[in-house]
């Protein structure tokens, strides 16, 4: 079995598919990214506000384009 990157992310969409009762179809590697950034913005919500500190993974000095993280607090 060849290994792909997504596979964790489909399978969280195929659980959540299945307890909703909606159809697995439209799934595909074309919007996976956004089902990924999707989940991790679900995720961040759902934590208490003091761990809702976002800190920066990479090493210091390194040059990254920022992305602000809009939180449903913030709305």
């Amino acid at each position: 079995m060849e290994k792909h990157p997504s596979c964790g992310v489909y399978t969280l969409k195929y659980i959540e598919c299945l307890v909703l009762g909606c159809k697995f179809d439209g799934l595909s590697d074309k919007i996976i990214q956004d089902m990924r950034l999707k989940l991790a913005a679900e995720i961040f919500d759902e934590m208490p506000e003091p761990c809702s500190v976002m800190c920066n993974p990479l090493l210091h000095g390194e040059d990254i384009d920022e992305v602000e993280l809009i939180t449903k607090s913030k709305m």
